[in-house]
């Protein structure tokens, strides 16, 4: 399953029931008005491969929860007003995982094991 809503000018909160939709493989909610946290159900989302958030005004931090996402392959957070720490459980089982875009954002990122390898290939970051 697939939802693209990109560039709809789309307002409001992403809702906790959006980790409901166990069947979603991709997410496209780039380029609207949406603001809000990033809610924890997001890592409830097993078959989920792509997620784009990009271009909006989401606030708070990433959720660990995002760290529950093993088929996500891309993952697009950039230009939102995201803050907090990142760190290594953030990114615990995303073994699929081949582009990050966190960019324009305050995110800042703690790898607490200088020594720690990323279960991922970043083909793009």
């Amino acid at each position: 399953m697939r939802i693209d809503l990109s560039s709809n000018k789309l307002t409001g909160i992403l809702r906790r029931s959006l980790g409901s939709l166990s069947l979603l493989k991709i997410l496209q909610l780039n380029r609207n008005q949406l603001e809000g946290i990033i809610p924890d159900s997001v890592g409830d989302q097993s078959s989920l491969e792509l997620l784009t958030l990009s271009y909006n005004n989401l606030n708070g931090s990433l959720p660990k929860s995002v760290g529950k996402l093993g088929k996500l392959s891309f993952l697009e957070l950039h230009h939102n007003l995201l803050t907090g720490i990142v760190m290594e459980n953030h990114f615990a089982n995303l073994t699929a995982l081949e582009a990050l875009w966190v960019g324009d954002n305050k995110l800042a990122f703690n790898l607490v094991n200088n020594s720690w390898n990323p279960p991922f290939n970043l083909k793009v970051l």
